[in-house]
């Protein structure tokens, strides 16, 4: 269960880091 709310955690914190690299470049 932690682990996997750890995953989900770190996949979202990734998606968030590239949207803002998108976002941050445009």
């Amino acid at each position: 269960m932690v682990l996997a709310l750890a995953t989900i955690a770190n996949v979202l914190g990734f998606q968030f880091n590239r949207i803002k690299g998108i976002v941050t470049t445009s």
